[in-house]
């Protein structure tokens, strides 16, 4: 060749070896080049270098990861057995990167790893095998529920009738491991029915209607508080009979929205006007 390059297929033992460049001439002349020396690439296989030899593996997605191989590597095999050497659980390959996830099974027995390396030729190498506990299966446990007492946060808030937003706080009973929670939430109020006194009716003349007569006294109250409001006659254009009469009487509450109106009945009498 007149080229002043050339690539060459050189055994890979890591042995000696010596190379020499002759030069060919018109005339059949040859000159000889000193002799140099090498070393050969020497064949190493890839080793596991995660997980751990002899660690526990935490679940059932599991990425192996190893080491790179040399003198001429044409891809990888990664054996995952139930004996030592075996691959009755995982046999992947040919893999080029050095790494790959695979799924094992959870059931905390022990497993076996082996890497194997092959060669440009038909060589392999095979790592040492690695020993893993698989991750086990745990069925949950019911702990609980957490003690405690629920509080509203402002206690003494009368809400309206309605719906109206309000919070509460959770305190556990055990206040070293759990915190306080404060929720939110909707209370739905309806409309008070007040206690009512009712007022006493003054008397009229027969012929007159029960716009006539005035009621005084009287008032209602809700719990504790007093209910403003107003008293009135049913029906205020009635004359009534002469006599002792029962007539209907109605409150209603200033606050209209918080507060139904309430029907009760007074007494009073008409007396007849003799002429």
């Amino acid at each position: 060749s007149t080229s002043t390059s050339a690539i060459v297929n050189l055994p890979t033992s890591g042995g000696t070896i010596y190379a020499q460049l002759v030069t060919n001439f018109s005339g059949g002349a040859t000159a000889l080049s000193s002799i140099n020396n090498y070393t050969e690439a020497a064949q190493s296989g890839g080793a596991i270098t995660s997980p751990t030899n002899g660690s526990p593996l935490s679940g059932a997605s599991t990425t192996f990861n190893w080491s790179a191989g040399t003198g001429g590597v044409t891809g990888y095999y990664l054996h995952v057995g139930t004996t030592s050497g075996g691959a009755d659980l995982v046999n992947i390959g040919p893999l080029s990167s050095t790494s790959t996830t695979v799924n094992l099974p959870t059931s905390g027995a022990t497993i076996y790893a082996q890497l194997v390396t092959n060669f440009t030729g038909g060589a392999t190498a095979l790592s040492s095998i690695n020993n893993y506990t698989e991750a086990a299966q745990s069925a949950a446990v019911i702990t609980g529920p957490v003690t405690g007492s629920f509080a509203f946060t402002t206690h003494t808030t009368v809400p309206t009738a309605g719906t109206d937003s309000e919070s509460a706080t959770f305190t556990p009973t055990d206040t070293t491991d759990y915190n306080p929670v404060t929720a939110t939430f909707n209370v739905v109020a309806s409309k008070a029915t007040p206690t009512v006194t009712w007022p006493t009716a003054s008397d009229i003349t027969y012929g007159q209607t029960l716009t006539s007569s005035k009621l005084t006294g009287g008032g209602a109250v809700s719990g504790t508080a007093n209910v403003p409001g107003t008293f009135a006659f049913a029906t205020p254009t009635t004359a009534p009979a002469a006599g002792s009469q029962t007539e209907s009487v109605i409150f209603t509450p200033t606050d209209a929205s918080d507060y139904n109106t309430a029907t009760g009945s007074v007494t009073l009498t008409v007396t007849l006007t003799l002429e």
